[in-house]
Order: C-alpha cells, then structure tokens, then sequence
C-alpha cells in the first residue's frame, strides 16, 4: 500500500508557493522622479497619495536620487501630492492606477513658497509604464 504523504506534500508545497503570488496580482505600483524646474533632482520630498474612492492616505519621502516608489497600491483613482522645501506644493488630481499597472508618473516642482500649489488634472498626466516592455491593460465585462 502507497503512502499518501508525498501527495499532501505536493498538495501543501503547491498551495504555499501560488496562494501568495495570486494575492499579489490585483494591486498596482506608481514611481516617479521629483525634480526642479533645473531637471536636479528634489531628494526628501513629501510625496502623498490619496485613494478618492476609500480616502486613504498612503505617505512616501523621495530618496537621494529624488524617485519614490509606491508599491501594493489598489487599484483605483488618486490624489497625488508633492511638497518639499523651498518649493510651491504639487497636486495632481484623478490619477488612475489599473490592476497590475506599473504607471510612472514624474513631478517637476517650481521654486516657490509652501502656500502656492500648482494642480493638474488626472485627464493631462501622462501615465507610461516605462519600466517594463509589457502591454496590457483591464476591460470591463460591458466593453467585452
């Protein structure tokens, strides 16, 4: 009589390794560089992104090369803003990020007070994925 211990392990090894890749397929990532009307690079810049639809925030600090990196973010519209030091604040609104997306979206940021604010609209930004050679994109079930 077979043992059925090397079917279960195959059964449990096979459900730990896909479960989470699974998981990890209905998010989306947003990077960009934040940058001065000169093209040097902003580094500790505030960088916060809103969900519209919940009203979460999610809060990143640019690195020392000026880029941010928002990771596992769902799906949905956001409300990206950009503050830093010296500099007027940014704030670009209807942000779409698609499930699975990889958006890259680059600020440049103008010398000025912390009181103005520029504000772009989501339909002006341009949303590349520039970091992979994929295309893709999601449908609805109307649009099939």
């Amino acid at each position: 009589m077979k043992s059925s211990i090397p079917k279960l392990f195959w059964l449990y090894l096979g459900v730990f390794i896909l479960v989470p890749g699974l998981a990890a397929q209905d998010t989306a990532s947003l990077t960009g560089t934040v940058r001065d009307a000169s093209g040097a690079v902003v580094p500790a810049a505030a960088v916060v992104l809103k969900n519209v639809g919940t009203g979460i925030n999610r809060k990143l600090v640019t690195n020392s090369d000026g880029e941010y990196v928002a990771a596992g973010m769902q799906p949905g519209t956001y409300d990206l803003t950009v503050t830093a030091q010296g500099f007027r604040t940014y704030r670009a609104e209807g942000v779409v990020l698609r499930v699975a997306s990889n958006s890259r979206l680059d600020v440049a940021l103008q010398v000025g007070s912390l009181t103005s604010e520029i504000t772009v609209e989501g339909g002006k930004l341009a949303q590349v994925d520039t970091q992979s050679s994929t295309l893709g994109g999601a449908i609805t079930g109307s649009e099939v």
